[in-house]
């Protein structure tokens, strides 16, 4: 007799009393007992492994913090003693790298921080807000040392001047001005483009100020009379984070393609794109490579010549959001999901690439 393949009459009448005699044979008070103990050998093995784990990440890093919110950006003082982590767009967290403690918090949940930017010396640090105002902190109070208000057009980025005097800001209408800290009064006031400014940068010698546009525009401008030096086009998208090479002859910055950018001042061409799935990047303190991260997991060394990789880094079982090198190259601060953390760069190379 033959049977149709599905429904219920896929099995001969009887292979159903069959199969209820069999299941119910191997439920034995033996087998049970076969059962738990094997379900408690592996539940034990899962909790040693899982303390491993926990016990080499704790032995690695130094674990600044909790955090209830996704890390949007982190970055170490200019003397490496504090970190500044942003948590969602309304929280801003100064920690001791040190001590392990919160020095001091800033903001409250209606709030919305859009950048923020410590000052060359450390003393300050400045937040660029929605409401479109710059406010200063001084960091060894946590209090407010001074605002400068725009407009309503959120402040989408700050860049301070080599020496601290000045600072620089960057808004959603395409508005870029350059003021003096010290009286606040307004130096540059320019209609850059239609499109936000995302990302400023000074060069080193302060001299130039380069700012990026979601139209896909980065340009060079005289930080003194406002005038622009030299202009590129890329493909529009978000471009940022934007540096300059400690020469000041060599910009670098990302887009939303997840591509690496570089463009050559003192050469009348185009920025040179690399294809590497990076999602921020800072430069090394010898300005010889650009660490770039690469996802949640991953951190690439590149050759700021040539955008080769040069070390790779991994950070398993972590969701990494921000990160930031310290002054000396040897740490690494991490901005997660749950936690702020530091961690020596060298322990996390990968071990393929030492092959």
């Amino acid at each position: 007799m033959s049977y149709p393949r599905f429904g219920l009459k896929a099995f001969p009448p009887d292979r159903g009393s069959n199969l209820s005699s069999a299941r119910v044979s191997l439920l034995t008070p033996s087998w049970c007992l076969m059962v738990i103990a094997t379900a408690v050998i592996m539940i034990g093995f899962e909790d040693d492994h899982s303390k491993d784990r926990s016990h080499n990440r704790h032995a690695m890093t130094d674990v600044l913090g909790q955090t209830d919110r996704p890390i949007q950006k982190i970055a170490f003082s200019p003397d490496g003693t504090r970190l500044a982590a942003l948590e969602g767009k309304s929280l801003l967290i100064f920690r001791e790298t040190e001590e392990r403690s919160d020095r001091a918090t800033i903001g409250v949940d209606d709030l919305d921080i859009r950048s923020f930017v410590f000052d060359p010396q450390g003393h300050t640090v400045a937040l660029g807000n929605v409401d479109g105002s710059i406010r200063f902190i001084t960091l060894e109070t946590g209090q407010d040392s001074g605002r400068i208000t725009l407009d309503e057009e959120p402040v989408l980025a700050l860049a301070f001047s080599p020496d601290g005097r000045c600072i620089a800001s960057a808004q959603g209408s395409g508005r870029l001005t350059l003021w003096e800290v010290e009286t606040g009064s307004l130096r540059l006031d320019l209609k850059a483009s239609d499109a936000p400014i995302l990302a400023l940068a000074f060069s080193p010698d302060g001299r130039w100020l380069a700012s990026t546009h979601a139209d896909g525009l980065v340009v060079v401008w005289d930080a003194e009379t406002g005038e622009p030096r030299t202009s590129v086009a890329s493909r529009p998208g978000l471009l940022r984070p934007l540096i300059f090479s400690p020469d000041g002859g060599t910009l670098w910055w990302l887009n939303r393609k997840r591509h690496v950018l570089k463009w050559d001042l003192s050469a009348d061409s185009n920025a040179q794109v690399v294809s590497a799935p990076a999602e921020e990047m800072v430069l090394m303190p010898d300005g010889k490579s650009l660490l770039v991260r690469v996802d949640e997991e991953r951190v690439w060394q590149l050759d700021a010549e040539t955008l080769q990789v040069e070390l790779p880094y991994r950070f398993p079982g972590r969701l990494v959001t921000a990160m930031d090198i310290s002054r000396d190259g040897t740490r690494i601060a991490l901005g997660e999901l749950e936690t702020v953390a530091v961690a020596e760069l060298a322990q996390f190379v990968e071990k393929s690439s030492n092959n």
